[in-house]
Order: structure tokens, then sequence, then C-alpha cells
């Protein structure tokens, strides 16, 4: 979770226009960190129903959530280009028809 949010930072940076370079490395910098008491707690819906959500509804901001999301986790980038890779090489290895696809 800290990645993603760290290169999530990071994109937002870079498409303001602030410079950055290296790559993002979370760590712990704390290795015994305080005690802390939980105050609050949120259950995000299953990633099936977020699609089922998305779909139905049409909803283009979450499609492209998504689509960024496997980018990331495949590819180790959240860009449109890195999820269109992967969708495309994922329906390419289950012989989807991709004639006329356009992502």
């Amino acid at each position: 979770m800290l990645r993603l949010l760290a290169n999530s930072f990071r994109a937002n940076l870079v498409k303001s226009g602030v410079a950055v370079t290296g790559k993002v490395i979370p760590k712990m910098t704390d290795a015994s960190p305080e005690i802390r008491k939980m105050i609050s707690a949120y259950k995000s819906p299953t990633l099936g129903d977020i699609i089922y959500y998305t779909n139905q509804r049409s909803d283009n901001s979450l499609a492209e959530a998504l689509l960024k999301t496997v980018g990331y986790f495949k590819m180790g980038d959240q860009t449109t280009e890195s999820g269109r890779v992967v969708v495309n090489s994922h329906l390419k290895d289950i012989e989807f028809d991709l004639e006329g696809l356009n992502i």
C-alpha cells in the first residue's frame, strides 16, 4: 500500500512539472514503532464487486483506475499504457479475438 501511495505521489509531482529522479523505495523508518490503537477500519468492496459496479454504471473513471492498477501490479507503474499492455497480453494468452479492439 505504501508503494502505491508513493508511486501516486511521484506521478503527480512529475505531472505537475516537478523533476523527480530515482525509484520509489518504501521502507519502515522505525523498526519498532509505538503501540497504536485502531480507531476506525474500512473494508473495501471485493474486486469483483468493483468491476461489476464499473460495468453496470459504465464508470469510465473507475475503469481507467482499474486499468492503471493492473499495470501497476504487473509492470510496476500505474500508467494507462502499462494497463493496456497487460490486458492485451492476457487476452492474447486466452486466445481472445483482438480484431477491432482498441483500449
